[in-house]
């Protein structure tokens, strides 16, 4: 008669988990909810890293051709005029 597989042993209602070997990232695709999770993911970042991107573009293009026509002061070492008070 072959040996019979241990059990594995129980605290209460859960049993302790097996060491399993770790998932290649091709597996970890394949299952669906982080399949949507890593795409989302994805999605969300390329759209921020654009805005970020497309607004300076917008925010310091002239007037003229429909930016907001910041102006552009590289190199100032005037200290800002912040005052803060204490109660």
């Amino acid at each position: 008669m072959p040996p019979q597989p241990k059990k594995a042993k129980s605290y209460g209602s859960f049993p302790i988990a097996q060491a399993a070997a770790p998932l290649s990232a091709r597996e970890l695709f394949a299952i669906p909810f982080l399949r949507s999770l890593i795409i989302s993911g994805f999605a969300l970042s390329f759209v921020t890293t654009a805005f970020d991107a497309v607004f300076v573009l917008f925010a310091y293009s002239p007037i003229e051709v429909g930016g907001l026509g910041f102006s552009v002061r590289i190199g100032s070492r005037k200290p800002p005029d912040i005052h803060l008070t204490h109660p």
